[in-house]
């Protein structure tokens, strides 16, 4: 689950579910932390769904009415398996569903949300460019470049490109690992110019690599300033007219009920002075 708030107002992107590890004995499912949620639920105009698989829509059935039952968007096949999950727990006559296709710009307050289409495992998925009064922010879940998946539909890379041209603000995805990194315009040159700073932090820890292997590349290329592949966690943006401070918070275990939240890393990234600095 993803929130984007800006002002009064608040989208949720996607509502998923995390699959208990082997030492959480006797759990089922492990359910979004929506404390915070549920004390601004006046302010949720909408979820939006970008694909049907449980890790993006699991918990809507068990977290819908604490967020005030905000109006459900999908695509037709997302909204179709959320209506069987909202059919078994009693809930639809009370969900407010709303169908869209890929490429049918909409509104939501004071987002414009535009729905592009991406290749996945699942067909119907897309990811979402969203115009905020702050500016463009592009949630991409997840997604592959493959000229010929299932459904016949690759990823729109057109209307991508499209979005690279309208400078926007965050992007956001699924990744599995924490890290800081510069984007430069020739990737194999740290010295060529720094276009954009990404910031990540992640539900999910796959644990691919040793943390070793991970430090070991950190310290070999001068564009990843951290890099984290131990913890679970998220990244809160503050964004100002000239001023972007992140802070990756990491969830102490999440094997505890009673675990804590922590500050990973700091980061600031300041108009006019390119890359992400230490705060």
């Amino acid at each position: 689950m993803w929130v984007l708030e800006c002002g009064d107002e608040i989208l949720l992107l996607d509502c998923g579910v995390m699959f208990p590890e082997a030492e959480m004995l006797g759990v089922d499912l492990v359910l979004p932390d929506v404390t915070y949620l549920r004390e601004q639920k006046e302010k949720i105009k909408a979820i939006l769904l970008t694909h049907g698989h449980e890790d993006h829509i699991g918990a809507i059935p068990h977290l819908l009415a604490d967020l005030g039952f905000p109006p459900i968007h999908g695509t037709p096949l997302t909204i179709g398996m959320v209506t069987g999950k909202l059919k078994e727990h009693r809930l639809l006559d009370r969900a407010t569903l709303v169908r869209f296709q890929a490429g049918q710009k909409f509104t939501v307050g004071s987002f414009t949300v535009e729905p592009f289409h991406v290749a996945h495992s699942i067909p119907d998925t897309v990811g979402f460019a969203i115009t905020t009064p702050a500016g463009l922010v592009i949630y991409l879940t997840d997604w592959k470049f493959d000229h010929t998946p299932v459904d016949g539909q690759p990823t729109d890379t057109t209307f991508i490109a499209e979005l690279g041209r309208r400078n926007p603000l965050v992007l956001g995805g699924d990744v599995h690992t924490h890290y800081v990194c510069d984007l430069k315009s020739d990737w194999s040159d740290p010295a060529s110019k720094t276009v954009a700073t990404e910031f990540c932090g992640t539900s999910i820890t796959s644990q691919s690599l040793p943390q070793a292997q991970i430090d070991a590349g950190v310290r070999e290329n001068p564009n990843v300033l951290l890099g984290d592949g131990t913890k679970r966690g998220y990244v809160v943006l503050d964004l100002e007219r000239d001023r972007c401070t992140a802070r990756l918070r990491s969830v102490d275990d999440v094997k505890r009920a009673d675990t804590g939240v922590s500050t990973r890393a700091s980061f600031v990234v300041e108009d006019g002075r390119p890359g992400a600095q230490r705060a």
